[in-house]
């Protein structure tokens, strides 16, 4: 076994790639292979805050008023930007287009607690609406899994994102 040091505040995107994390920090971030030490600067303004995977990055633009205004999805090189959502919509899952595929979102309502789970899907570039009512998302290898109901009478669904076409 050997152990690397890295410079730096990374965490694991997929392995063997490293991504910068800032603690909050806005601006360019760094994507870094452990197996072969390439490094890929990714492009960010002072208003944004960047979590990238080896294939796409989130970047959660926010506005003077220190709210979000808008979520966009780019490439690591800075390519292929596109808006995903805007308003009252957030990154449900810390991990960045799922499958390279979907982005995993909640849309919430100042009106009331109940949130809408959809997904952004790259390929097709529409978002979806999969559930009204969510609570707590979760989502790993694919399994996109949520709850629906209260504490006593919570409910949990789960949907495999390799199904959908």
């Amino acid at each position: 076994m050997t152990v690397e040091s890295v410079t730096g505040t990374y965490a694991l995107a997929a392995w063997p790639w490293l991504a910068s994390r800032g603690s909050g920090q806005t601006g360019a971030g760094q994507l870094r292979n452990l197996a072969d030490g390439g490094l890929i600067d990714v492009p960010g303004q002072p208003n944004e805050l960047l979590s990238c995977s080896p294939a796409w990055c989130r970047v959660l633009v926010v506005s003077s008023a220190a709210g979000m205004a808008r979520i966009d999805l780019m490439r690591p090189d800075g390519t292929d930007r596109r808006q995903v959502a805007s308003g009252s919509v957030h990154a449900a899952v810390a991990d960045v287009a799922v499958l390279d595929r979907f982005e995993v979102l909640t849309v919430s309502s100042a009106a009331d607690t109940n949130q809408q789970l959809v997904l952004y899907d790259i390929t097709k570039k529409q978002v979806v609406t999969i559930a009204d009512g969510v609570g707590i998302v979760l989502c790993r290898a694919g399994l996109l899994s949520w709850s629906t109901g209260d504490q006593e009478a919570r409910i949990w669904h789960a949907l495999d994102l390799h199904t959908l076409r």
